[in-house]
């Protein structure tokens, strides 16, 4: 079945640095200021947004942990092959 989401996203290579920014995030810091700062994602300048998200569109661990979210609840850091994400789910 078809759907869509919509997330801001971090991306860095380290666990201490996902663990350190997602401390940061649970203090009430600004989502996309942070991925402006630090992410490696492709998507950082515009403060992780990564659109509108599709089944198939994402690493299926990442699909199925950001599916799980609520609107405007931030991930745990989650690991893939290619680094350490922290996702923010909007819509």
């Amino acid at each position: 079945e078809g759907y869509s989401m919509r997330a801001l996203h971090i991306m860095v290579k380290t666990e201490a640095e996902a663990n350190e920014i997602k401390k940061l995030l649970d203090s009430g810091r600004d989502f996309s200021e942070l991925a402006k700062a630090r992410s490696i994602g492709p998507n950082a300048q515009k403060g992780g947004d990564l659109g509108v998200i599709h089944k198939g569109d994402l690493l299926p661990e990442l699909d199925a942990a950001l599916r799980k979210l609520k609107i405007g609840e931030v991930s745990t850091v989650l690991k893939s092959e290619i680094g350490y994400h922290i996702f923010k789910r909007l819509k």
